[in-house]
């Protein structure tokens, strides 16, 4: 769960690394309501089903460690909308069907988004834009729908599920990577639907929690204003 934290449109990479909405559901099965514990594949196709059918949801992540900070996210079937704080640094997206925008203070802009001096004072306080069909676009896109979520259920081994009270279940797991072992927990509730509630992740790195709420709310993401934007290709080409 830990992979660093930046958000690089202008390099390229156009998404955002570290405890962050993608990598929060590193290892998501879901419970479903019954009275034997689920096996971890109906689970995984009880919970897939359920975010979709949701299609909306507003997430808190809180970043321990080195390295502080917080995410909150509000992603939608199409839409979404994140703003990331690391010390001084803060940047905002968002992400509507024909483009993607973000902007941040200069502190954000050079430390998560990875923009050269010459770069931030280009850009200003206005929103770099992506439009849609280009790679960068797909880089906050696919990361900032709950479609893209739930494909990142996971299918493997190493998961463990029990019960924990008639309306939730709790999946544990651990993971190795060069930062050391760490471990994580996903609260789910199970009712009428299966959706996730709470995540906590510890490691020698660091942890964090992410919550997740208000399932189903609609999101609604709307473009900058006129003349609040400049676009990707002008800031790209500007020579560092």
């Amino acid at each position: 769960m830990s992979r660093g934290s930046r958000v690089d449109p202008v390099g390229g990479r156009g998404r955002v690394l570290g405890l962050a909405v993608a990598t929060v559901l590193a290892a998501w099965p879901a419970g479903a309501a019954s009275a034997a514990t689920p096996s971890v594949a109906s689970v995984v196709s009880r919970a897939q089903h359920d975010m979709l059918a949701a299609g909306c949801v507003h997430i808190v992540v809180r970043v321990r460690g080195t390295r502080p900070g917080t995410i909150v996210a509000d992603i939608g079937r199409a839409t979404g909308r994140e703003t990331y704080r690391y010390g001084t640094a803060v940047v905002h997206v968002l992400v509507t069907p024909t483009a993607a925008y973000v902007r941040g203070n200069a502190a954000g802009l050079r430390g998560l988004v990875g923009l050269t001096r010459p770069q931030v004072r280009l850009v200003g306080g206005r929103f770099i834009e992506m439009r849609a069909g280009t790679s960068q676009y797909s880089g906050f896109a696919d990361s900032l729908t709950v479609a893209a979520l739930a494909g990142l259920l996971p299918h493997g081994r190493g998961i463990t599920l029990h019960l924990a009270g008639a309306h939730r279940v709790v999946l544990s797991w651990t993971s190795t990577s060069s930062a050391g072992t760490s471990s994580a927990a996903l609260t789910l509730l199970v009712g009428a639907r299966v959706l996730p509630e709470v995540e906590t992740v510890r490691g020698a790195a660091g942890g964090g929690s992410t919550r997740f709420s208000h399932w189903g709310r609609v999101v609604r993401v709307g473009p900058p204003a006129p003349g609040r934007t400049i676009a990707y290709g002008v800031v790209a080409g500007r020579v560092p």
